[in-house]
């Protein structure tokens, strides 16, 4: 778990959650990081983070599926 994030329990997100919400968003808002019993299960980012955590992704899994493909093609050709 990152050590630079705030890490706080369930309950208190819980209770918390929209002044939570509200220092994701903020320009220097860091991820909050939500733990059942002691152990991180979730995470609490502004909508901007998220989206770009899921261009890295499908960036990520397009490059995977063209590297695939080239070795694909390299056996193909080597026959």
């Amino acid at each position: 778990m990152p050590s630079n994030y705030l890490s706080l329990p369930l309950e208190e997100v819980r209770n918390r959650f929209a002044e939570f919400v509200a220092d994701v968003t903020t320009p220097e808002g860091e991820p909050l990081l939500v733990t059942v019993d002691g152990k991180p299960v979730a995470a609490l980012v502004s909508y901007e983070e998220y989206e770009e955590l899921l261009r890295r992704k499908y960036r990520e899994e397009f490059h995977a599926i063209f590297d695939e493909l080239d070795d694909v093609n390299k056996e193909l050709l080597d026959k």
